[in-house]
């Protein structure tokens, strides 16, 4: 679609010019006009593109930074949830040298604890990485959009020149 558009606006473009010429040419004002306004219209549909390029680039970004802002907060959940479980842990090992008797139970709570705090680690960790992932992916694709847009602006570029070399205007006017 993009290039659909990008080839809409080069074909106005270059219609406006050839229209701008043959209406100088001819003494034509109308003509001279009309091809004037083509131009135009080309030239705001390109900054509407851009414009748009540029507003998805920064979605995408603020779409990553609140990824990561969400993982953080998970990160913080997590290590409240872990501090909270080592405060149970100290607890339960001074209730275990009070009684000896419940120090069988406590041992396996304990151990209990430990195996879910690994699980809950290793979920952690599953989760920045997949976050990791993610962000190297909304890297990529903003990298590639940047490329796309700099493919965009050497094409116009070159439209542009030929439009020139077309219209025998070497300034670009």
């Amino acid at each position: 679609m993009a290039g659909e558009d990008r080839t809409a606006r080069a074909t106005d473009k270059v219609l406006g010019s050839m229209k701008k010429a043959a209406g100088a040419v001819l003494g034509d004002e109308d003509l001279r006009q009309e091809g004037e306004l083509h131009q135009q219209r080309a030239d705001a549909e390109a900054r509407a593109a851009h414009d748009q390029e540029v507003a998805d680039r920064r979605q995408a970004e603020a779409e990553v930074a609140d990824r990561q802002r969400r993982v953080v907060e998970e990160r913080q959940q997590l290590d409240l949830a872990e501090q909270r479980e080592r405060q149970e842990r100290d607890n339960e090992t001074r209730r275990a040298a009070e009684e000896a008797q419940i120090e069988a139970e406590e041992a396996g709570k304990r151990a209990a604890l430990a195996q879910q705090a690994r699980r809950r680690e290793a979920l952690v960790d599953q989760a920045e990485a997949d976050a990791r992932r993610e962000r190297a992916a909304a890297e990529d694709e903003v990298a590639a959009k940047e490329r796309a847009a700099d493919e965009a602006r050497r094409t116009a570029a070159a439209l542009d020149a030929q439009i020139n070399n077309i219209s025998g205007d070497p300034g670009g006017a």
